[in-house]
């Protein structure tokens, strides 16, 4: 009878079989051995199935499954986690890599009793990587410089980075975490409506409610190229990176109960911050460009975020945030 295993290590893929043998190389090379690898194909047309079935039937760990359909981003991630049986979650990206220490250093650091484990990442930028992209990376602030030599910050202390740093992911992309199943359970899933903030909305919903702990080495490398997925939306979907993800965060934060302590926190901050002001200004944004855009799915997709957030289409909410906004 097969065991559960500690750590399941998720491998989201979608056309990533130009990195994605050394992605599963560098898992299948941990120092720890408490582990399985499940790698959801989300219909690649580039040999990513077989070289992932290739590796499976090598080795034992491995499992693979293809979604009959496509996915998308954040779908095919709630895939791996209904498919992953270990006790912590880690995610490896198709072309993204682990240093063979990483299982063994996360899981240690667990140790303190937080669900959500958080290490320093090398950035590898490929010739090929747009210079705006390159400029975000090298602009971002540090975890590690926020922490100030600390190694672990409270719930309170991720939701003052989270008002610091509106709308920046300052903790890392999802090679850098590790997190304890049970916040699935606890938090939810990821959040399906979005394409890029899906990962900093839910370390902001987790974080702000159990704190962090950090490992300022760099246990993963997280390869950035013209294919890549944060280069690809930076180019092809605009308009719902740019503008609805942020409109989708600001409503969640201003409205969800699970961030009820992050609201308390910016209450606090001097100046406030009031997430429902800032759901209200990128309301009025995502309008304007739906209204200037040459591309008709814009409109479609604002209206779809709209239909999903019904406090978003009361016409009394906006007038008051706009009223605000001139009084102030």
């Amino acid at each position: 009878m097969k065991t559960t295993p500690r750590v399941s290590i998720c491998v989201p893929v979608y056309n990533g079989a130009t990195w994605l043998r050394e992605c599963l190389d560098s898992a299948l090379a941990q120092t720890a051995d408490d582990f399985d690898v499940v790698v959801v194909d989300d219909c690649s047309q580039d040999g990513s199935l077989g070289i992932a079935q290739e590796l499976a039937a090598r080795d034992s760990r491995v499992t693979v499954q293809s979604n009959p359909v496509r996915l998308g981003l954040a779908r095919n991630w709630n895939r791996c986690l209904e498919l992953a049986h270990g006790e912590w979650i880690k995610f490896v990206f198709q072309d993204d890599l682990l240093h063979p220490e990483c299982l063994a250093r996360m899981t240690r650091a667990s140790d303190a009793g937080m669900p959500f484990i958080v290490c320093d990442r090398r950035l590898d930028f490929h010739p090929d990587c747009p210079e705006g992209i390159r400029r975000y990376f090298a602009e971002l602030s540090s975890l590690e410089d926020l922490l100030d030599g600390n190694d672990t910050l409270s719930a309170t202390g991720v939701s003052r980075i989270l008002c610091e740093h509106l709308g920046l992911n300052v903790f890392g992309e999802p090679t850098s975490v590790l997190l304890h199943r049970d916040v699935f359970a606890t938090y939810g899933p990821f959040n399906e409506r979005m394409i890029q903030l899906c990962d900093l909305e839910f370390w902001a919903r987790v974080g702000s409610n159990t704190g962090l702990v950090y490992i300022p080495d760099e246990l993963v490398t997280f390869r950035i190229h013209e294919a890549s997925a944060t280069a690809a939306n930076s180019s092809a979907q605009l308009f719902q990176k740019d503008v609805l993800d942020v409109l989708v965060l600001f409503h969640e934060f201003a409205f969800s109960s699970a961030f009820a302590r992050l609201r308390e926190v910016a209450g606090q901050c001097d100046p406030t911050v009031s997430f429902s002001a800032l759901a209200a200004r990128a309301l009025e944004r995502s309008v304007h460009d739906a209204r200037n855009s040459d591309d008709p799915h814009s409109q479609r997709a604002l209206d779809r975020v709209v239909a999903a957030h019904p406090r978003l289409g009361r016409r009394l909410w906006r007038i008051w945030h706009r009223m605000r906004k001139q009084f102030k």
